[in-house]
């Protein structure tokens, strides 16, 4: 078709039509611009703020609590049972059950997206038809809520009591007064009345603690009687009031065994604080710890909860007594402040360098209206997120900035053509117009393949490409926002430009370096050059495509799948033998916290500056709560911790692993501590490095393959912080009946309920108290008359209407059973995990090992079965929908390359560029020396949409080069596209380079999240464009010069 006959049909296209309306109105476009700009602001500003976008977690637990059970009998009689009838819930992801002494949990992970409400009533009803043991408490089923945390604030001072008043009121006045979505407090325990019977009591009043828990606890019950209504009354008439207090309950009269006794004649009643509940101390003084957190389900912004905490906090803190003192503690929302901070400060420099570059390149008024298309874009992409129901957070964030050379691509190839047609002297309207019309299809067409490339993200259901959608999703609605920009707001702009432009004058730079005698001459030359040696350059590009592959294979770029980022804190985590005592677990803790100071003199080279913040210590008997930090919240028995602060990692030369390796050489041996590991919290990631899961029928075949595969883990020199989930608990007594106690009837059961009173305890009533406090009144035996097996065989035990030793009954027999029991999706197993220093080396190199050298062998010695994966089932999950993403992209470009080409044959060849600027993300990580991780995959979808639209922009030229110049040879036309296309492409490249250089040139750590975004892109977009202008001419030439490829190409 002619230039002439094309022309008479484009202006008969309606499309073509209403653009050239809207060019030529006078205030069209403008009031477009502008609407855009205020709606954008006002609904932009309704945006919430916050760390990272909410995330759907939908987990389901279900807790069993058994009192005195064993963890063995509540594997098989609660945890067992459940997850075998949970196994075939709809939807289910992993299914992970545990077996502690007292209780067995479950927790049910299912696939994202999944429906809530109709799982959990499954999963309701399928609880409700088991038969779990008479003396277990009703199962709790529950979702999972999960917070955003924010800060924390440590409160301490010299007595406990004086923190407990004090925290409830804090509690109560941030929740009512200053509308804080969630406050947790740590450390507070509650309080227990215990009325403690000696053996000798029990003896004596010849009842069993059961029926004296009975009959304490209607004594001391507070119940409505009745309720009395007249014309002249109306009155309830109820028992008298609980007790609260020791004194209280010691003067009240009871009945036992038909006859009155006054409880302190009979017992000895003590208030103290839950012994079970966890103990937290900062300078060594007793400490509390407020949790201020953000509810994910319709929380707040964070930015306005957090200032909302400073207004309480300064008024607060000017109330409260000398004896308490206060300090901030892990304050998370700084980290919304220097990831936004960040973004925003680098995206300014991008948007500037980006504009002194168009000045340079092209005349000032056309780079002033280009460069405009960047807020208008963004303006337009809130107006998007608010619909959406989006936030403004980090990714988000980082989507925008991932975007700005994107935003001005399409203006840029529009503009530079409507230039290139004034320059050849057509009137600024016709020059406009003539290049919206031509363009339109190729920019069309280049968007649709960036959005096809990062729609399958928008599909992927995996955990992390869930969490991570909040980046395509703005890259997509900037692109959309662009478009609108580009076709209707743009053309009015550039027309009035050049209307006071002159058509000879270029921009400065493109003055100097005469960029015109630059493309139709220098550079035409060095593509004939490269034509001319056509096999020796395809040669080159195919061995620069290759190398980086090669590179990522061998592991000289490392490959981990969430790359390791320095924390700017620290924890000790020692488990200590069963039987340690709270006192001598303060005193360990005590000497590892002079021991922090020593390795913080050490690593200093005893410099007065000091990393180290004050530690806050957490000693834990037995386990209780959850907490934000990884470390912090494990549910061990006799554990401790110790949370320490750091100078951020950007602001110290000193790494942490040097912090940790100090520290663990300067702590003291002890023999009460069975091991101490120092760990960096990455609460991005429950799961290590390493990861062996396994799974067999019985726990001694599990635990000796576990210590084996532990044993083999410490020979790698960079493995550190070798876990396993399950070990030997303490000594047990297990209670074993003479033929004398079933001859007079006992059996297990009734004994064992009658020790599980004397140990655990009856309890006769509870109380809230203020805050989540709670106080309760229970029955127990004195400890004094159990702590050794010679008193335990004197304990009293009721035959029916006497009273006879324990020891005359049964035999107790030491056994050493599991601290808990594990199963995976319905299996016995035990989970191995393990660290790697990746300073030295990285985890898919001593996956790889493992596998191949130490697999075998375990598997071989024992009747095991081991997840040789190695992987976290979030990875595997992400790898899995990768691959088939890839796929899915793969043919929407193909798909959108054929419509804009009509042929079958070139969108093949035009997608050969999607590898080679693949080997340049990779190159460009082996340059920086950056791991390529889950973010450099991401970053390639949206790079393959990009590096096509250099191919699209030159087939179109091309195209263009064939219906003027149909006498040419193939070699000339793509030699002469390039030359022509040389200025749009050089520019649509720098810009996208320079709007993200900002943020790979930033050190700080907050930056380390995003540099793989940032390195894929620009060095994958300069590698492929470069390649194109090598290969391209090449391989024409080498087709020329071969007859039958040139009749196939004719």
């Amino acid at each position: 078709m002619s230039s002439k006959r094309l022309s008479q049909h484009v202006s008969t296209n309606p499309l073509t039509q209403f653009f050239d309306y809207v060019q030529r109105h006078p205030v069209l476009a403008n009031l477009l611009f502008i609407g855009v700009v205020l709606v954008g602001c006002l609904l932009g500003s309704q945006l919430k703020v916050q760390s990272m976008p909410d995330f759907p977690w939908p987990m389901v637990s279900v807790r069993v609590d058994w009192p005195g059970a064993n963890a063995e009998e509540v594997y098989e009689n609660i945890t067992l049972p459940i997850t075998q009838e949970l196994r075939a819930t709809s939807e289910l992801r992993t299914l992970e059950g545990y077996a502690m002494p007292g209780y067995g949990f479950v927790i049910l992970d299912f696939k994202t997206g999944t429906n809530l409400s109709t799982t959990f009533d499954e999963v309701r009803n399928t609880i409700a038809q088991i038969d779990l043991p008479r003396q277990a408490d009703q199962p709790i089923i529950a979702e999972a809520q999960l917070h955003d945390p924010l800060v924390k604030l440590i409160l301490y001072g010299d007595q406990l009591e004086a923190l407990r008043y004090w925290a409830n009121a804090a509690k109560r006045s941030l929740l009512a007064e200053f509308g804080i979505d969630k406050v947790n407090i740590i450390g507070l325990p509650d309080q227990n009345m215990n009325v403690n019977f000696s053996a000798l009591d029990v003896f004596r009043l010849q009842l069993p603690l059961t029926s004296i828990t009975e009959h304490l606890s209607q004594t001391t019950n507070q119940e409505p009687i009745g309720r009395l209504e007249t014309d002249q009354l109306n009155m309830t008439v109820r028992a008298p009031a609980r007790p609260k207090r020791a004194e209280q309950l010691i003067n009240k009269t009871t009945y036992l065994g038909g006859h009155a006794y006054r409880i302190s004649d009979i017992s000895q009643t003590t208030t103290e604080n839950d012994q079970t509940a966890p103990l937290i101390t900062y300078k060594q003084q007793p400490a509390v710890v407020l949790e201020i957190e953000r509810s994910l389900q319709n929380g707040g912004d964070s930015i306005q909860l957090v200032n909302q905490f400073y207004q309480w906090y300064q008024r607060a803190s000017n109330s409260w007594p000398d004896a308490i003192q206060s300090r901030l503690f892990l304050k998370e929302f700084q980290l919304i402040h220097q990831r936004l901070g960040m973004l925003i400060e680098n995206g300014v420099w991008g948007v500037l360098a980006i504009s002194v570059l168009l000045v340079a390149l092209i005349q000032w008024r056309l780079a002033l209206w280009i460069t405009m298309g960047i807020p208008t874009a963004i303006f337009g992409a809130l107006i998007v997120m608010y619909v959406q129901g989006m936030s403004i957070n980090f990714l988000s964030s980082f989507g925008f900035i991932m975007a700005l050379g994107m935003i001005v691509d399409d203006t840029i190839v529009v503009a530079e053509n409507a230039y290139a047609n004034f320059q050849a002297g057509a009137r600024p309207v016709d020059a406009v117009s003539t290049a919206v019309n031509r363009m339109f299809p190729p920019v069309l067409a280049a968007s649709f393949t960036t959005v096809g490339a990062f729609i399958p993200l928008l599909i992927m259901q995996s955990r992390y490409a869930v969490f991570l959608q909040d980046i395509p999703k703005v890259v997509i609605a900037v692109i959309i926002a662009s478009l609108i920009e580009c076709f209707l707001i743009l053309p009015h702009h550039i027309t009035t430009a050049l209307r006071g432009s002159t058509a000879g004058k270029d921009a400065p730079l493109a003055a100097i370096i005469d960029l015109p005698r630059f493309q139709f001459t220098h550079l035409k030359v060095a593509l004939h050059a490269i034509a001319s040696r056509a096999w020796l350059s395809l040669s080159l590009v195919l061995a620069a495509v290759i190398l980086p592959m090669v590179l990522l294979v061998a592991g000289y770029v490392p490959y981990n799948f969430i790359p390791y980022i320095a924390r700017d804190h620290i924890a000790l985590d020692v488990e200590f033998y069963p039987g340690t005592t709270r006192a001598q677990m303060q005193q360990v803790m005590v000497n590892a916290e002079k021991a922090l100071y020593r390795a913080d003199r050490i690593v200093n080279g005893n410099q007065q500056q000091s990393i180290i913040e004050t530690p806050l210590v957490k000693y834990q008997l037995p386990s209780v709560a959850s907490e934000a930090e990884p470390v912090f919240s494990q549910q061990k028995m006799s554990h401790a911790a110790m949370v320490v602060e750091l100078t951020p990692p950007s602001q110290r030369t000193i790494s942490n692993a040097q912090i940790k390796a100090a520290w663990l050489a300067q702590l003291e041996q002890s023999p009460l501590v069975k091991k101490s590991t120092v760990k960096e919290p990455q609460s991005d990631s429950a799961w290590q490095d390493i990861n062996l899961l396994i799974t067999g029928d019985d726990w001694e075949s599990l635990s000796k393959a576990a210590d084996e595969a532990k044993k083999r883990l410490a020979q790698y020199d960079a493995v550190y912080n070798i876990t396993e989930n399950s070990t030997l608990g303490g000594a047990e007594y297990e209670v074993v009946l003479k033929p004398t106690a079933r001859m007079l009837g006992l059996t297990k059961q009734g004994i064992s309920q009658q020790l599980q009173h004397a140990f655990q305890g009856g309890e006769i009533t509870e109380h809230n108290l203020s805050g989540n406090e709670q106080l309760t009144i229970q029955v127990t035996l004195n400890r004094r008359d159990i702590s050794n097996p010679a008193e335990l065989e004197s304990m009293p035990i009721m035959v029916g209407q006497q009273q006879m030793a324990l020891g005359d009954l049964a035999d107790l027999q030491i056994k050493h059973r599991p601290s808990m029991y594990y199963l995976h999706n319905g299996n016995l197993a035990i989970r191995v995990g393990a660290d790697v220093q990746t300073e030295h080396t990285s985890a898919a190199k001593i996956r790889g090992r493992f596998i191949k050298e130490d697999l075998p062998a375990i598997k071989q010695r024992f009747p095991v079965h081991i997840q040789d994966t190695l992987q976290s089932p979030d990875e595997k999950d992400a790898i899995d929908e990768m691959a088939t993403g890839s796929v899915v992209a793969v043919i929407v470009i193909y798909f959108v390359l054929a419509w804009v080409t009509r042929s079958y044959w070139w969108p093949l060849a035009m997608m050969l560029i999607i590898p080679v600027g693949v080997s340049g993300a990779i190159f460009g990580h082996y340059i920086m020396q950056a791991d390529f991780s889950l973010l450099s995959m991401i970053a390639v979808f949206g790079l393959s949409g990009v590096v096509v639209n250099t191919a699209i922009i030159l087939f179109n030229q091309y195209e263009r080069q064939c219906q003027l110049y149909p006498k040419r040879s193939p070699s000339e036309q793509v030699i002469q596209a390039i030359c022509h296309r040389f200025r749009a492409i050089a520019l649509t490249t720098l810009t996208t380079t320079l709007g993200l250089a900002p943020i790979l040139l930033e050190r700080s750590q907050q930056a380390k999240w995003v540099h793989p975004f940032a390195i894929s892109i620009i060095f994958g977009l300069l590698f492929a464009v470069l390649a194109i202008a090598i290969s391209v001419p090449a391989l024409v030439a080498i087709a020329e010069r071969n007859p039958s490829a040139r009749r196939r190409s004719s």
